[in-house]
């Protein structure tokens, strides 16, 4: 259990391409009521007076616009800037290493989630406190299908053929952030490249290493801005206010 009240420290990975939106910018750059996504997602972490500080990893290529918004940066609470790697991985592991030793907690969170509220950062930031490992996730609503590869019908259409349905009473869908005892993500990403893992997220380290993992009940609001659909969505959800 980690207990006490020391700091928590999100790190924020935008390094990716977002190839899956077909966007010419990267995704966290794209605009939302004329500010970047990546601004909405800094603003909503900012709002959390829990998370003193935050460490943000953006793609070498764009490290001149930090330079260019270090003000608002700054009033974000953005304490550092680095060049990300060429995988997610990678990228969480260089922020990792700008973590103070001050810091009891790590919240690790996507840069193009930006409509987390300030009460879900609260309540997992609190799980964390308690058993040194949380995130959030919701329960999966719609019956799950595993699937055989892709059918040879040659239609377009045709996506595969069903092998099983999965019951859904156990399974939950992972969001950010995922928040963790500094010391125990900090080993969990040394121990990486022995997993073997194909990693989506980084509560699988954690699992790995055999640390239980919390769920904290999320909302299906906080969606991460993957297909453009997702961005639709994120303007109405974030322009109404």
């Amino acid at each position: 259990m980690t207990g006490g009240k020391g700091l928590c420290v999100a790190i924020v990975p935008a390094a990716g391409e977002g190839l899956r939106m077909g966007a010419p910018v990267r995704k966290a750059f794209l605009e939302i009521g004329g500010r970047p996504i990546l601004f909405w997602t800094l603003e909503a972490l900012a709002s959390c007076n829990q998370i003193s500080e935050i460490i943000l990893a953006l793609h070498p290529e764009d490290l001149p616009l930090a330079e260019r918004f270090e003000s608002t940066l700054s009033a974000l609470r953005v304490s550092s800037v680095v060049g990300g790697g060429p995988s997610r991985p990678e990228t969480v592991a260089i922020a990792l290493e700008k973590v103070p030793a001050r810091a009891a907690l790590v919240a690790i969170h996507d840069a193009v989630r930006p409509m987390v509220r300030r009460e879900l950062l609260d309540r997992v930031i609190a799980a964390a406190r308690i058993t040194g490992a949380a995130i959030l996730a919701v329960p999966v609503g719609d019956t799950v299908k595993e699937a055989y590869a892709r059918g040879t019908s040659g239609r377009a259409d045709h996506a595969g053929v069903i092998k099983r349905t999965i019951l859904r009473q156990r399974l939950w869908l992972a969001q950010t952030p995922q928040v963790f005892r500094r010391e125990l993500i900090q080993k969990a990403y040394s121990l990486r490249r022995t997993t073997c893992l194909a990693l989506t997220d980084d509560a699988q380290l954690v699992e790995a290493m055999g640390h239980p993992v919390s769920l904290v009940r999320g909302s299906p609001e906080n969606v991460k801005i993957t297909f453009p659909e997702d961005l639709e969505l994120a303007k109405k959800i974030l322009l109404r206010q």
